[in-house]
């Protein structure tokens, strides 16, 4: 059972993963969408041409770096995903091994109604 309850808490860490991710993954749409509105309103409105001249700077500074750590992380990701598929694939495998070692597993029997005659 020990088992079974390391696997309930993995897939509970991964469901909390890949809601975190969802949202990042959505915020960096979001971010995107602002982008491609300042570029197109940039040649008219001095406000955006200046944002995308910061954003512009900041990718040429820092936004190489930062690029980077985001690819290590979903590398990082990415592997730690592939792990937890190998352990889920060997649990199961476990698992179908003790269950067809000959063991019968207990069956949930109904319960009956029986119909009796009440004098």
């Amino acid at each position: 059972m020990g088992e079974l309850e390391k696997l309930k808490s993995m897939l509970v860490e991964l469901n909390k993963s890949k809601a975190v991710f969802t949202h990042q993954a959505k915020e960096f749409e979001m971010l995107q969408s602002e982008i491609s509105v300042l570029e197109q309103s940039a040649d008219f409105d001095s406000v955006a041409k200046k944002k995308l001249q910061k954003l512009n700077d900041f990718m040429a500074r820092d936004g190489n770096q930062a690029q980077r750590q985001i690819v290590e992380k979903f590398a990082i990701s990415e592997m730690s995903l592939k792990k937890v598929g190998e352990q889920l694939r060997s649990l199961s495998l476990a698992h179908n091994e003790v269950a067809g070692n000959g063991v019968p597993t207990p069956k949930k029997n109904a319960v009956k109604k029986f119909n009796r005659a009440f004098v």
